[in-house]
């Protein structure tokens, strides 16, 4: 929200902006400055401070671009006399000399002079319009300045509130933003101490890390996936290489029944066997 009306001017704020689209004034800085001039004030005190500082605002000025005859126009659009004189001129000498390239250059130039002087007195009317609505409100605020004055000072007032008002939500933001960070805090659903790091808390289960990240209190850290280790074990065929290694029980041993049960390592590739732990 902005104030409605411009301090120093006096002209309504219609679209609500931190300066006065007439006077350039800005009224967000003359808002924050009162503000922390009467911090220490009683209401009654600031009330009165704002009042006795409310001014009567300055009359109107013409400006420049309203013209009160056609030499003052001629003046102030030199550009657009300069493409008209030569339009013509150009336009002058082709007919003389029967040369379509001058006619065809005068009449472009014509044109570009007529859409400059268009320009000018679109910008010398909307002048005129501010103009007398400026002055309009100027002669309001003169004739009824104890209520312009009673009205700007509640306006101020209330701009004061909302910014104050504001200023107490940011500081209370940064205070809870603050407790939320210490090693232990209070549940915020049943008030019982839990570890500010806690996904969730562990006597009511409320979930106080997606609160945190939702009220903006901490930053939403994703957990990077853990990448499993690569086994570098892999058994492979001492001839070949080949990793389709499968396993098998020898039907003998080297007396008969003992070693029978035995495995050996069988390459499906190559054929090769080697007993386990050797090459």
């Amino acid at each position: 929200m902005a104030l409605k009306k411009c301090p120093k001017c006096g002209m309504d704020n219609i679209l609500r902006q931190d300066s006065c689209q007439y006077c350039r004034f800005n009224m967000h800085s003359y808002v924050n400055n009162l503000l922390h001039e009467t911090a220490s004030m009683t209401p009654e005190e600031r009330k009165q401070k704002i009042y006795a500082q409310i001014l009567k605002p300055p009359a109107p000025k013409q400006s420049a671009e309203m013209y009160t005859n056609i030499w003052e126009f001629i003046k102030g659009n030199k550009k657009a006399a300069i493409c008209l004189g030569l339009g013509f001129l150009y336009l002058g000498i082709g007919l003389l000399t029967s040369s379509w390239f001058l006619d065809i250059l005068s009449i472009l130039v014509i044109i570009g002079g007529i859409g400059l002087v268009n320009d000018a007195l679109r910008s010398a009317k909307n002048a005129q319009n501010r103009y007398v609505l400026e002055q309009n409100e100027y002669s309001n605020i003169i004739n009824n300045f104890n209520a312009y004055k009673e009205k700007m000072t509640q306006d101020i007032l209330e701009e004061i509130e909302r910014q104050m008002k504001k200023d107490e939500q940011k500081e209370q933001e940064k205070k809870i933003k603050k407790y939320y960070t210490q090693p232990i805090i209070e549940c915020p659903a049943c008030g019982k101490e839990i570890s500010s790091e806690a996904e969730i808390c562990v006597h009511c289960g409320y979930p106080l890390r997606k609160m945190l990240i939702k009220k903006g209190y901490r930053a939403d850290e994703k957990k990077s996936p853990v990448i499993q280790p690569v086994s570098t074990n892999i058994l492979k065929c001492p001839k070949c290489g080949s990793t389709s290694i499968t396993t098998e029980e020898i039907g003998y041993g080297t007396f008969g029944w003992i070693g029978a049960s035995q495995k050996k390592n069988l390459c499906q590739k190559c054929g090769y066997k080697w007993w386990p732990g050797t090459k």
